[in-house]
């Protein structure tokens, strides 16, 4: 760091300035305090007409609700950029601390006005860095400042330790699947815990993260991505365990989950890893089951100019082919699916997608009514539209009323239609195999 220059270069004391005045206020110390912006900027404002400062014009700067662990602001930005340009004579802040707590940050701004010529008054810190001993002041006060940062964070640090040793929840928001009360103790939500066991059934079933999600959006109305999903299950206090600067604490989150459930989670986690862009041409994803007790992977080759697709059991390191798949359930299948359950899916079906045309008209005119900004708009339309084709698509599937025009299906159908009406397919792969159909609707 270069040395700071003792002649900022302020001669002409009695020049119109440009001032710039700079306000900010974290929500907290607001709260603590209660010094606002509007109060920082009474006290500039009475400091420049009792010192009689000719002001030629003054511009404010103002950052609210962030903290000053560095200059990474909006408007300190904006300012420093201003500086740069020379359009700012003087700097007003209500205290040294309002610009920064880093002790670096505050030299490297002192040593830019000081290139540009321009003053820097904290006034009720009663700093002036026009003169040597204001610049001694703010490298003191800088680092203090600092010291009381670091401070703090210690104590808050350690004070979350002993929480956490006194068997209490360290952290504002709670975990999905739990209750927090006054003392920070966690219990479990009996509610989000059936939707916590609802999500394994259907990952059980066959659901792929991606169709979990949507799930949970149309059956509890609750938007998680595919990502905050498969966190939340890798999540070790649904077992029990809480993990907090390297010690596991066991008298933090009751358990929701037991290790067989945990070890199966796992297992399926990692198996749907790769489901969420699956190739639409495997009709049965997830839902084979080898008698050996293993879901089944995914596997093709390609002979020629025709690819083949296969199911592969990680544990008895053999595969069968979908078409075989195909040919010895598609007689069952049939047969199982009565006319009446897929006219009370059309019904359903047609339904969701009438109240979606009815959902996309309703943003449409919120957003040609300047209701609803672009960003917004676009997301909820892409949703929307992703939703009603899946649901035409089974409309078409389920108006089939069997198998025999299966070749007429587009490979989107044939995975909505098998989705929709099969649980799991045990096989064989030794012996290449269907053993049973089991399936969604009885």
């Amino acid at each position: 760091m270069r040395k700071i220059s003792n002649n900022i270069g302020l001669d002409d004391c009695s020049k119109k300035l440009r001032i710039a005045v700079y306000c900010r206020v974290s929500s907290r110390e607001q709260a603590l305090y209660g010094y606002g912006i509007d109060a920082q900027k009474s006290k500039i404002d009475a400091y420049l007409s009792l010192f009689d400062v000719e002001v030629e014009e003054v511009n404010y700067y103002i950052d609210e609700g962030i903290s000053a662990k560095n200059l990474n602001r909006p408007e300190v930005k904006r300012l420093i950029k201003d500086v740069k340009e020379d359009k700012v004579d003087a700097i007003y802040i209500y205290k040294l601390d309002r610009l920064s707590r880093s002790v670096i940050d505050i030299y490297n701004m002192i040593e830019m006005l000081i290139d540009h010529k321009c003053n820097l008054v904290a006034v009720m810190d009663n700093i002036d860095i026009n003169s040597a001993n204001g610049r001694l002041f703010v490298g003191i006060l800088a680092i203090i400042a600092q010291w009381e940062r670091e401070t703090i964070i210690e104590r808050t640090n350690d004070g979350l330790e002993e929480m956490v040793r006194q068997g209490k929840w360290p952290y504002a928001s709670k975990p999905f699947g739990y209750n927090k009360n006054e003392d920070l103790i966690l219990s479990v939500n009996e509610k989000e815990k059936k939707i916590l066991y609802d999500i394994v059934v259907q990952m059980k079933s066959g659901m792929t993260i991606k169709e979990i999600e949507r799930y949970l959006l149309k059956e509890y109305d609750i938007t998680m991505s595919s990502l905050q999903i498969r966190k939340m299950l890798k999540r070790e206090w649904y077992y029990g365990l809480f993990h907090y600067k390297g010690k596991t604490y066991t008298n933090i989150c009751p358990k929701i989950y037991n290790e067989e459930d945990a070890e199966e989670i796992q297992k399926m986690i990692s198996k749907r890893h790769r489901a969420d862009n699956y190739d639409s041409r495997y009709y049965f994803r997830n839902k084979i089951k080898c008698v050996c007790g293993e879901i089944l992977d995914l596997s093709s080759t390609k002979k020629g100019n025709k690819q083949y697709f296969y199911y592969v059991c990680p544990k008895c390191k053999m595969r069968i082919n979908q078409d075989y798949i195909i040919e010895q359930s598609l007689y069952a299948i049939s047969s199982e699916v009565s006319l009446k359950e897929i006219k009370n899916n059309t019904n359903k079906a047609l339904r969701k997608y009438h109240s979606i045309n009815r959902k996309i008209q309703d943003i449409h005119n919120k957003y040609i009514n300047n209701k609803m900004d672009l960003n917004v708009y676009l997301t909820s339309l892409y949703r929307l539209e992703f939703d009603k084709k899946e649901q035409m698509a089974k409309i078409k599937t389920d108006k089939l009323i069997d198998f025999i025009r299966w070749e007429q299906m587009t490979d989107l159908e044939r995975g909505s239609f098998v989705n929709n009406h099969i649980a799991r397919i045990i096989v064989d792969v030794h012996a290449k195999i269907v053993v049973k159909v089991e399936y969604i609707h009885k």
